[in-house]
């Protein structure tokens, strides 16, 4: 009879057929009537339950209210009919989980903050700044100061930097201990000392001190008055160019138009006057004759009237210029007449002299005459300097420039010419300079010798030597290499052999210098002389021609195989060809006697019993004593010849010659 097994809630889960194990229905084996083996089902049953299904994934056919404990979180959960949530209401994730419900904790571990499930969205509780934007707000704290007194203050952070406390205490008190940034706390926003630049940005209805970026400190006594007399200890600045105005009606105004500082006077037709004050009172200095447009002193004691200067008076033009002569002009001036001036000297203390005159005369009599040679000697231009002072003077006695220093083109351009003809340059000597004195010659890069510079000369570089004709050494002695070193890129000379080949070419003198292609050459077309032991190498050794019918061709054969292994042929460039080899080749006959063994071979018997017969003789041992026999070789004697054809050691030709020994 089936069971009809049903959950809680009355809905049946299975109808459990006899003598069946269902373990598909739920995740505990569900055991049918008369099932045999089922307490080991039974007792699994117990333990899952007692372990809550612990594993890393989730029970795959789970009921709901079933606990399953999540080994991957170490958390338990319950199965809500959907999905398995955690038993635990408060969560902590990187990211937001999926499976909250109202009043869900969820703590954020990438920005360290708690927030709850409202039902809708999550709602931060704090701390209001992530982990990423460090400590950020206010912190109310308890602090002791140095007279162990408690100080409730308020601290300010931002990015985790403690920019400002707030005390609300009326007197000033020092943190014990210390706090990095604040020495003394005072009522109100105390900001701390490592923030230089923090400013309270926004208006403010009053301040008791005003400190400007220099950290200069202005209380209100650093001000002047609009409405009342006052007086200042600093300096006063006026910055626009309207300036400043003196008197009821602006009488007086000194102000800036443009480029120009002026000092208006505004009251028409009036006199414009600058007093001092000497050890006998206040006088007039300068005086501005509005009627006259004139520049006067009326203290003037002279005796030339009110147009003159007081005597002894100084007077002085120019920018806090301060007068060190009777008149003392800073500034420009100029003189559209003539100026002369009377006195012994006369001195210009400035950066720069202009002329417009193309010359500048020297040596001019007072009576305007002028002087002879004599008179103008040692005239020119004098530099005085502390020490060696720098002329640029005529010389009488010499009737030339003298120059007391070095002369110093700077342009490298330009040259030292003579009647108008370059004789030196930065690089170069002019063409006109033919002779010299000179015993000694720095570096040269090149060096072109000869009469005729077009088609007879020798040019010396840095490494080499060109000439356009032979190059001859006439020394007495002998050419010493003071490194060794190679000599390249000698000509090849005409050998004689080459002359007996080519009679049009001019065979090398018995004195010249051979390069190493000479040598391979005369090397490689020298005959080959060697003596060979050809015994075994030929058959009938016959002399004559290869390719005759008495010619031993199998031994040429193998003596060409044998100077191929010996002696390669060169390759290009080198000519080998008709190159001859000469081979004493030696091969030996021989006549001997036979050669008796059995002479030499003694040996004792031995009788044993063999298969039931008795007495036979066996070897019981031997000896062998050594054979002698006469041999005479006889050497035979010949002279192969073999030359070089196309590159290989040529058969066709050669020959086999009896020896004359």
């Amino acid at each position: 009879m089936a069971y009809k097994l049903n959950k809680t809630d009355g809905s049946l889960l299975v109808e459990l057929v006899d003598g069946r194990l269902d373990i598909s229905s739920a995740d505990i084996a569900l055991i049918g009537k008369n099932y045999q083996g089922f307490g080991e089902s039974i007792n699994e049953n117990f333990i899952k339950m007692l372990e809550n299904f612990s594993n890393s994934t989730a029970p795959v056919k789970p009921l709901k209210g079933q606990l399953w404990y999540d080994t991957a979180t170490g958390r338990l959960k319950i199965y809500d009919g959907t999905t398995f949530r955690s038993t635990d209401s408060t969560i902590y994730a990187s990211s937001q989980p999926t499976e909250l419900i109202s009043g869900d904790i969820w703590i954020d571990g990438s920005k360290d903050q708690l927030l709850f499930w409202n039902g809708t969205e999550t709602v931060l509780v704090g701390p209001a700044y992530t982990k990423n934007q460090l400590r950020s707000g206010d912190v109310i704290e308890t602090i002791r100061d140095t007279t162990s007194q408690n100080r409730v203050i308020v601290k300010k952070y931002l990015n985790g930097s403690l920019y400002a406390i707030v005390s609300k205490e009326n007197v000033t008190f020092t943190p014990f201990p210390a706090i990095t940034g604040f020495t003394d706390l005072k009522q109100g926003v105390n900001i701390s000392s490592t923030f230089a630049d923090f400013e309270f940005l926004g208006k403010a209805s009053s301040a008791g001190q005003i400190v400007d970026e220099l950290g200069n400190v202005f209380d209100q006594n650093s001000f002047l008055s609009a409405v009342v007399d006052d007086v200042t200890t600093g300096r006063l600045a006026i910055a626009n160019d309207l300036g400043l105005s003196v008197g009821l009606d602006t009488d007086l105004t000194i102000k800036v138009s443009g480029q120009t500082t002026m000092w208006q006077n505004n009251i028409q037709n009036s006199d414009f006057k600058i007093d001092l004050k000497d050890a006998s009172g206040q006088y007039t200095a300068m005086y501005f004759d509005a009627a006259k447009d004139d520049i006067i002193n009326p203290n003037d004691d002279s005796g030339g009237g009110a147009d003159g200067f007081k005597s002894g008076m100084a007077i002085g033009f120019g920018k806090n210029h301060m007068p060190s002569y009777n008149f003392d002009f800073d500034g420009d001036m100029r003189v559209t007449g003539s100026l002369i001036v009377q006195g012994e000297v006369t001195s210009l203390d400035i950066a720069t002299l202009r002329v417009e005159d193309h010359q500048i005369e020297l040596a001019i009599k007072d009576d305007s005459t002028l002087a002879t040679d004599s008179e103008a000697d040692d005239g020119g231009i004098v530099i005085r300097v502390n020490g060696d002072d720098k002329r640029w003077t005529w010389r009488n006695a010499t009737n030339s420039w003298t120059s007391s220093h070095i002369i110093n083109i700077e342009n490298e351009l330009n040259n030292y010419a003579i009647n108008n003809t370059s004789v030196l340059s930065l690089d170069t000597l002019g063409s006109t300079v033919v002779n010299s004195s000179l015993q000694t010659i720095g570096q040269l890069n090149t060096l072109v010798v000869g009469s005729n510079l077009q088609s007879d000369t020798m040019t010396l570089t840095e490494d080499r030597i060109t000439t356009t004709n032979n190059l001859e050494f006439a020394s007495t002695g002998s050419i010493n290499l003071i490194n060794s070193v190679k000599i390249t890129n000698v000509e090849t000379p005409v050998s004689p052999r080459n002359k007996i080949a080519n009679p049009l070419l001019t065979e090398g003198a018995d004195k010249d210098v051979v390069n190493k292609r000479y040598v391979d050459d005369e090397i490689t077309s020298s005959t080959v002389v060697m003596g060979v032991d050809i015994t075994g190498l030929g058959t009938t050794y016959a002399a004559g021609t290869y390719g005759d019918a008495g010619t031993d061709d199998g031994l040429l054969t193998n003596i060409a195989t044998l100077l191929t292994e010996i002696y390669s042929i060169p390759a290009a460039p080198f000519d080998s060809q008709g190159k001859t080899a000469k081979i004493h080749g030696v091969y030996y006959t021989a006549a001997s006697d036979p050669i008796d063994v059995n002479s030499g071979i003694v040996k004792s018997l031995t009788a044993v019993d063999s298969a039931g017969t008795q007495n036979v003789n066996v070897v019981g041992d031997f000896t062998i004593s050594d054979p002698t026999a006469t041999v005479n070789l006889t050497a035979n004697r010949v002279i192969i010849t073999m030359q070089v054809n196309g590159g290989i050691w040529d058969v066709n030709g050669s020959t086999i010659a009896a020896s004359a020994l």
